[in-house]
């Protein structure tokens, strides 16, 4: 009996490229159908997807397009009840994500948005030894890295990069807090968007969590701070 299965890939750029390496390595996968809209028509090609969702036997899809066509794009698949792990951030949008959430009940279709760095081995070891700092009391984040890729000023570098540091806290804590922007510097260079921006997120006077992000540094930054009522731990991604 063969056990393994047919998975939908739609999208080929840089993160698309690197599932369809990884999957290539994966015993468990049979074969892996690429869709990429390169010049076709948005909505021609989102009726052709359709299609080939409806007629195939996917066990799975994996949705790593542009931010603006996930929720489209996505609805396809949760309708066909086919799981789908699906590139940060999930929409774009509050509404859109929030529709997708009901999709995905109403059809008990699986959703997993890609988080990559909640699968750090180092923020594993982080998590096994948070207890020993006592009860958190603040937390601080460092994150950004130099990057020329952003092109649209509808689609800033910290949208792309929220989920990341988001995703790591609420996984040491549940801060889930209004976040407030204390300070956002946007500039242009040569075409692309650049930007230093301070996000924290507060509890009547007091701050929880400092975000610092800036898309100007030279090197790869991801760092955490957590400060406890027995000490401090650090953790690099």
């Amino acid at each position: 009996m063969d056990n393994k299965i047919n998975l939908a890939l739609v999208g080929f750029g840089r993160f698309g490229k690197k599932y369809y390496k990884n999957l290539n390595q994966n015993k468990h996968i049979k074969s892996v159908k690429i869709y990429r809209k390169k010049n076709t028509i948005q909505k021609k090609f989102h009726r052709f997807l359709k299609e080939e969702i409806e007629k195939n036997n996917f066990k799975g899809g994996i949705v790593a397009t542009p931010t603006k066509t996930h929720y489209q794009i996505s609805k396809e698949f949760i309708k066909n009840k086919i799981p789908i792990i699906l590139e940060k951030p999930a929409g774009f949008n509050v509404i859109e994500v929030n529709k997708m959430i009901y999709l995905s009940k109403k059809y008990n279709s699986s959703v997993i948005v890609n988080h990559s760095d909640l699968f750090n081995v180092n923020l594993n070891n982080l998590l096994n030894k948070i207890k020993l700092v006592g009860k958190i009391n603040f937390i601080e984040a460092d994150f950004g890295k130099f990057d020329s890729t952003y092109k649209d000023r509808n689609y800033l570098p910290f949208y792309d990069w929220m989920p990341h540091p988001l995703a790591i806290l609420f996984s040491i804590s549940n801060f889930f807090l209004n976040p407030i922007v204390e300070y956002n510097n946007i500039t242009k260079k040569k075409g692309s968007f650049f930007q230093d921006i301070i996000v924290t997120l507060k509890s009547k006077k007091t701050t929880l969590l400092r975000i610092n992000y800036s898309k100007k540094r030279k090197k790869k930054v991801r760092k955490r701070i957590i400060h406890g009522s027995k000490g401090l731990i650090s953790y690099d991604g």
